[in-house]
């Protein structure tokens, strides 16, 4: 017997077996609330813990409508239809598609799309490096070019450069961008929104 083993209660496992699935339940809670958490300020000021009612962050293409943050589907649907010409807004954690997609049925898209999540405060990156490119944050104005040419390759809105470049410290929105290890050429970007 080791000397923890002596100080355990006899039925009870060790620490590190039960931690696993201790840390998976608590994985799986977080993910379970998070979508539910009060969302942050825009521009990374501090909201505080009361939720902000009728919540949407610009992201420069458009803004994400935080459909947790409105009472009716009604008012979601009122938020979409404040989109601007040649933006696209997009409704974020909508508990019930059909129902606000039958507020407006004319003017709601239901884009199949998928989005991730990652905790980007305590991501760590594989020990295994991607091959040929690296992931990193934007970082110049020629960052944001770049990005924007991506969009237009698969005739998304373009984002103006001085947006992204304006966005560079936020905590709410973090552009990063897919570089290829030997061009330098920027192959691929992703947008981190945290909320």
């Amino acid at each position: 017997m080791s000397g923890s083993d002596k100080t355990r209660p006899p039925d009870s496992k060790p620490l590190r077996e039960q931690r696993p699935r201790d840390s998976y339940g608590h994985r799986l809670k977080r993910l379970r609330e998070q979508g539910l958490k009060p969302p942050i300020a825009p521009h990374g000021e501090e909201a505080g813990n009361v939720p902000r009612s009728d919540f949407t962050l610009d992201c420069g293409w458009g803004r994400l409508v935080f459909c947790q943050t409105f009472q009716r589907p009604d008012d979601v649907a009122g938020a979409l239809r404040e989109e601007k010409s040649d933006r696209r807004d997009i409704a974020f954690y909508v508990r019930d598609p059909h129902v606000l997609l039958a507020s407006a049925p004319q003017e709601i898209f239901l884009d199949p799309s998928h989005t991730y999540r990652l905790d980007l405060a305590s991501y760590r990156a594989s020990r295994r490096m991607p091959r040929g490119f690296f992931i990193r944050r934007l970082t110049s104005r020629d960052d944001a070019v770049s990005i924007n040419r991506l969009y237009a390759a698969r005739a998304m809105v373009p984002v103006p450069p001085d947006f992204f470049w304006s966005m560079r410290d936020a905590r709410s929105i973090t552009y990063f961008v897919a570089e290829d290890m030997h061009s330098g050429e920027v192959i691929g970007t992703v947008t981190g929104v945290d909320h």
